[in-house]
């Protein structure tokens, strides 16, 4: 996924900030028994959204999405996407 949107950023130039968030297993859905990740995994995964995204890249790691702790999974991190665009000049955040 990171290299993906190193690729799209580097051809479009439209992406703003990158926020990994970490997995949390949630009752009554298909991975409500999978593990959660640890601390390391999330630290992990941001020290590598760094050097894919390069020093010049927003990345938020926000803690407050965390019960009891920081943490995410290589595997079942998401990455919300705040895009600007080129033509309108208006932030989009996933919005219409």
């Amino acid at each position: 996924m990171l290299l993906a949107l190193r690729a799209l950023h580097r051809e479009f130039g439209h992406i703003q900030e990158v926020i990994v968030q970490n997995f949390r297993a949630k009752p009554n859905t298909r991975m409500a028994d999978a593990p959660e990740p640890t601390f390391e995994d999330h630290l992990w995964t941001v020290a590598v959204a760094r050097v894919i995204l390069g020093a010049a890249a927003n990345i938020q790691a926000p803690p407050n999405l965390s019960a009891g702790g920081v943490g995410a999974n290589t595997r079942h991190t998401s990455f919300q996407i705040s895009t600007t665009c080129q033509i309108c000049s208006k932030a989009s955040g996933g919005q219409p």
